[in-house]
């Protein structure tokens, strides 16, 4: 009911209100009596609403405001940038003060590209930047906690109404779909170097991090190793600062 709904998000705010130094999501839902999923949609009602609900973690020696690190008394410590480089910035992952933050918040709904979480110690900023902490440490990737392996696999075989096995059996033939469709380019870069003329402009960098998304997340080789697309995206790639083709 909508009236249980906004009594219980009151509640919430008010619990909130009274945590002077925070509260687990554990203890939430105990105190609201409902379940972990429901009190993340209602933290994310909140935010969308504007109420400043913030996520942290501590170790029991600092607090951590996503990638911040503040001392029981308040103060901050170890106060970034690590390098104006977003190559260094994004790789100083290593050490003490590993922890699971998100960039943006947990609950944004920022473009799918730029939400998501980072297990490490620092994130890099930009076009040139979000993606840099993948390359070293677990990001952009689905993490499931084994009491909600059930709900995750149920969920999601409901919604693609097939089960999860069936869809990663599909992955070759999928990928050889692509690579058909990938015919408009080659005929294009028959005739010049870049989609866009003599040098990469927005047509090669949008169509380029399409594949290196779908490298990247699918695992899937869409590309042979003679194929020109894939030459191609290697020049696009090599314009950046970052090494891309190792990622």
């Amino acid at each position: 009911m909508r009236g249980d709904q906004l009594a219980r998000q009151w509640r919430l705010i008010q619990r909130l209100a009274r945590s002077r130094y925070g509260i687990g999501l554990d203890e939430l839902a105990d105190d609201l009596e409902c379940h972990r999923r429901t009190v993340y949609r209602d933290l994310d009602a909140l935010m969308f609403a504007g109420f400043p609900v913030l996520s942290e973690r501590r170790d029991g020696k600092v607090f951590y405001l996503r990638s911040q690190k503040i001392l029981p008394d308040g103060n901050r410590i170890e106060i970034g940038p690590v390098s104006a480089s977003a190559a260094e910035q994004g790789g100083a992952q290593k050490g003490d003060g590993r922890h699971l933050f998100a960039p943006m918040g947990f609950l944004d709904d920022s473009w799918f590209h730029r939400s998501y979480w980072v297990y490490g110690k620092n994130f890099a900023g930009g076009h040139s930047g979000y993606y840099q902490a993948g390359k070293y440490t677990p990001e952009g990737r689905i993490l499931v906690h084994d009491k909600d392996r059930d709900y995750f696999r149920q969920s999601r075989e409901a919604r693609l109404g097939r089960r999860l096995e069936e869809l990663i059996a599909e992955t070759p033939a999928a990928a050889a779909a692509v690579a058909t469709v990938l015919e408009p380019i080659r005929r294009t870069l028959q005739d010049q170097p870049f989609l866009s003329g003599p040098e990469p402009l927005f047509a090669d960098h949008i169509v380029c991090g399409a594949l290196q998304w779908m490298r990247l997340v699918g695992g899937a080789d869409v590309l042979r190793r003679d194929d020109p697309v894939l030459a191609w995206q290697r020049e696009v790639l090599d314009r950046y600062e970052a090494d891309l083709r190792e990622i």
